[in-house]
């Protein structure tokens, strides 16, 4: 049973280096087609199609390494309050359920696959494509999905061996959770779909079947599927099965989405490239003669930062591995120190390239060049923000920062070619974007090709770092894709009910303020902030609140920086916020005294999300002048 364990582990490694490949020709297609345009006037004529199928393709290959590797998102608050026992036959169900699911899957897949070999399916381009070759991606990893799910059952019964003894009650959740999920199955096939149910009663138990399967631990984006295919058999008579798997394909089949692994690979090698520790340096000195001294180059690393990586996670752990043990060693308190970094680290949400805004870009439709340029100034003022709080508390409290040498303008200056290789890099891409003369996943792979430049000049281009940026971005890219796949899924599902638009138009009808709404709609946010995780909260909201936000008449734009600064606030939230857990790793604090010192961080946020309510103009002045 080990051996058989370990072979399907392996297997899922095989596909993620698979993965990788196609993550490496994504970025050679995108460079030539740049290339081509520039010298030779012509473009290649196949890259929107060949990016984005080359995109379903790693993303498919690279999703069972990513769920060996813990990289798909679970909510574990209820299932970590049983015993380890009853942990591990949970696991085992939902393994189940996901290798069926994936099983299921992989059939109609295949089936899509025959349909468009048979029928001489071709692409959009000139080349004429078989449309059946991006299946063979999604078909494969699919088949070595449920494998791995397979995987993770034998990994769970031989811990089952390593527990010894059974204890009584250790099966009852497992037995409990394995009787609710044979019901919605029965129910589902033996049974009509239902009939004459009202919108809000459809979308009631629909939203408890959806958060039933996330309390129980199941992948976020397991649940989301789930939930949207048994919102079709439930409510409608559409052949789901088919359905489901078309969706799947044209969720990932974005040439939008594919600068996504184009940033996190350029975010990730910039971490391995030790430009951050020139970074922080070079920053030092001109902050040197301002109260608080040193803690704004927290803030004002992460900010620049942010600019190149496009995570908060990243910038937290980048400019935290740095700034930690050197403000330890020059006695600054180490409590506003962690607090400014956890809460500056969110500003890789906001200040473009930004994950969150490339997501809600994809699911909106809205131009992602936009929303990047839209971060730009409610990024400035809030890292504006968090340093003029450090520097009042630094007045009031001159022990938090202890007083040093003040640098000299020749210092100054030296330590500015410090931070040239980042902030070109930035001005670079933003400039490549805001012009127009590139589209983002264009600039995406101009930055990735950057960052391998500033990697070789730092002289640490070796194999290891490019194959931790590599498994990384396939870790992070399979993450984001298949939570936005669950998610197309119940917006599927949810579409075909009409259930966003009849909702907006109750609460439209209902005369109800339309910032009342919004600030009901961002206690919400701040709520689901606790419990679930920035990406996954937006997906599983967006099908339902941006249809109303549409409705009430705000800029589909400003929303989308509002709702990321919403996910921000996310981030430094307990239980699950992220940053917290970096820099317990990185500090070894106790989290309690991070997010003791996070509050006012957390409380600036908020202020800073009430001024961009009542002067939208700070997000959307530049984004109206690239529309001109």
């Amino acid at each position: 049973m080990k051996r058989l364990a370990e072979a399907v582990f392996c297997l899922s490694t095989i596909s993620a280096y698979i993965g990788i490949v196609l993550s490496f020709s994504l970025l050679l297609l995108i460079l030539a087609e740049i290339f081509s345009r520039t010298f030779l006037h012509t473009s290649l004529l196949l890259t929107l199609q060949v990016s984005s199928w080359l995109l379903i393709a790693l993303v498919f290959m690279g999703a069972a390494w990513t769920l060996k590797a813990d990289g798909h998102i679970q909510i574990k608050l209820i299932i970590s309050r049983f015993s380890a026992r009853a942990q591990q036959w949970i696991t085992i169900c939902i393994a189940i359920v996901g290798m069926v699911a994936f099983s299921f899957f992989s059939v109609y897949a295949w089936l899509a696959l025959v349909e468009n070999y048979v029928g001489d399916m071709v692409g959009d381009t000139v080349y004429r494509l078989p449309k059946w070759w991006a299946w063979v991606g999604v078909v494969v990893g699919s088949i070595v999905m449920a494998m791995q799910f397979g995987g993770i059952i034998l990994k769970s019964a031989l811990c089952l061996k390593g527990l010894g003894q059974r204890k009584r009650g250790d099966i009852i959740p497992a037995f409990v959770f394995g009787i609710i999920l044979v019901f919605f199955v029965l129910r589902s096939l033996l049974w009509s779909p239902l009939s004459g149910m009202g919108a809000g009663m459809t979308l009631f138990l629909i939203l408890i079947a959806l958060f039933a399967l996330i309390g129980s631990s199941l992948w976020i984006f397991l649940s989301l599927g789930l939930t949207g295919l048994l919102g079709l058999m439930l409510f409608t008579d559409y052949p789901s099965g088919e359905l489901v798997a078309q969706v799947a394909f044209s969720a990932n089949q974005s040439f939008v989405m594919t600068c996504l692994p184009l940033f996190v690979f350029m975010g990730e090698l910039l971490f391995s490239s030790g430009a951050s520790e020139d970074l922080y340096s070079g920053i030092g000195p001109w902050v040197g003669w301002i109260p608080g001294r040193l803690l704004h180059s927290n803030i004002l690393s992460c900010t620049v930062f942010a600019a190149v990586s496009g995570s908060s996670a990243v910038t937290t752990a980048t400019v935290g591995s740095v700034a930690v043990p050197e403000l330890k060693k020059l006695g600054y308190d180490d409590g506003i120190t962690l607090g400014s970094l956890a809460g500056a680290g969110t500003l890789g949400l906001l200040i473009p390239p930004s994950i969150a805004m490339i997501v809600y870009g994809a699911i909106t439709e809205q131009s992602i060049g936009q929303l990047f340029i839209g971060g730009i100034f409610p990024g400035l003022m809030l890292s504006g923000l968090f340093m003029l709080y450090i520097g009042m508390r630094a007045i009031r409290n001159p022990s938090i920062a202890p007083a040093s040498r003040t640098p000299t303008w020749i210092e100054m200056v030296k330590s500015t070619t410090k931070i040239m290789p980042i902030i070109f890099i930035i001005v670079l891409i933003l400039g490549l974007i805001y012009t127009g003369i590139t589209t983002p996943t264009e600039a995406g792979a101009i930055g990735a090709l950057c960052a391998v430049v500033v990697t070789l000049l730092y002289n640490n281009l070796n194999w290891e770092n490019v194959r931790k940026a590599s498994f990384a971005t396939i870790r992070t890219t399979c993450m984001i894709m298949f939570v936005v796949t669950g998610a197309a899924i119940l917006s599927s599902a949810l579409a075909y009910l009409r259930l966003p638009q009849q909702l907006a138009t109750v609460i439209a009808a209902a005369g109800l303020p339309k910032y009342l709404v919004l600030a009901i709609l961002c206690i919400i946010y701040l709520i689901l902030g606790c419990i679930f995780e920035g990406i996954s909260m937006m997906v599983l909201t967006l099908p339902i609140v941006y249809p109303l936000i549409l409705k009430l008449g705000f800029d589909g734009i400003w929303f989308g920086i509002v709702l990321v600064m919403l996910i921000e606030a996310a981030q430094i939230t307990p239980p699950v916020g992220f940053n917290l857990f970096v820099l317990q790793n990185i500090s070894g604090a106790n989290v309690g005294l991070i997010v003791k010192h996070t509050i006012p961080f957390f409380i600036i946020m908020l202020v800073a999300l009430l001024v961009l309510v009542l002067f939208p103009d700070i997000a959307l002045f530049l984004p109206r002048l690239m529309i001109g």
